[in-house]
């Protein structure tokens, strides 16, 4: 999954957004769900950072476990940007530049084992453990912080289940389903804003694809400091061309693609 990392979102237009109660001139719908889309983003970029680091987990077990007559071709299909530097139960992801992009701790055990936990922490200091429940299922746990242009605190619990009755070796072109929580603090040293989301309805995604389909998240956003609290509903449809549906301020619109998977991304 190609993922983008998304880190700031600008908190005042989001105020701006949930908190006008009078509509000063005629506006369409996509204008009065603009602060719930801008939450929607917000929530999608956090989730999709959590599965892009949970796919690297996946193929580097993958790597150790592959005789090591076939780990040249493996690195070089998977991992050719890379190079993966081994030091007892740590692997790090070492660029061209020679700078760590990733680090991950194994406990010597595979991720497919019940119990087994390992960590990924990436050069943006998201810090992401994956504990295998059972077999097919993990729970991914992340805790975050950012110190740029503002304060950012992630943390979230979500359980990731494959739900193919043969799941792929690689777990590539794989389906999974997505339930969980997260809280998101963000603060700009004079305004904290701190964003909730639960999943009501799992979403699925396969990953060989940057986009999820179906499932409903619940997205709260309060404001402490101006008293001020917006919530939105965001829906995916599983369509022919992939689409969310915002409900915000009793007012539903639909995002096609091209608007809710605009931003970059990268592995």
């Amino acid at each position: 999954m190609k993922k983008s990392n998304y880190f700031i979102v600008v908190f005042c237009l989001l105020i701006l957004g949930f908190t006008s109660c009078v509509i000063r001139e005629p506006e369409d719908k996509s204008t009065l769900t603009k602060g719930g889309y801008q939450l929607f983003t917000r929530f999608e970029a956090d989730i999709s950072e959590q599965t892009r680091l949970f796919d690297k987990v996946l193929f580097l077990d993958k790597y150790i476990n592959t005789p090591d007559s076939l780990k040249a071709r493996f690195h070089n299909e998977y991992f050719d940007i890379y190079t993966l530097r081994f030091k007892q139960n740590i692997c790090n992801f070492v660029n061209l530049n020679n700078d760590t992009v990733y680090k991950v701790i194994t406990d010597l055990h595979s991720i497919h084992a019940t119990g087994a936990e390992w960590l990924i922490k990436s050069s943006n200091q998201t810090y992401l453990k994956v504990t295998c429940l059972q077999k097919n299922k993990w729970q991914l746990s992340v805790f975050k912080t950012h110190m740029t242009y503002s304060y950012y605190l992630n943390k979230s619990n979500l359980e990731l289940t494959c739900t193919d009755t043969i799941a792929p070796a690689l777990y590539q072109n794989a389906n999974f389903e997505i339930t969980g929580n997260a809280e998101l603090i963000e603060d700009n040293y004079a305004s904290p804003v701190v964003i909730n989301y639960l999943i009501e309805e799992p979403l699925k995604h396969n990953n060989t694809s940057v986009l999820f389909k179906d499932g409903l998240v619940t997205i709260t956003a309060n404001d402490s400091v101006h008293n001020r609290t917006a919530t939105t509903e965001a829906r995916y449809i599983n369509a022919i061309s992939p689409s969310v549906e915002i409900k915000f301020n009793g007012v539903t619109s639909t995002y096609g693609s091209s608007d809710v998977y605009s931003f970059n991304y990268d592995y």
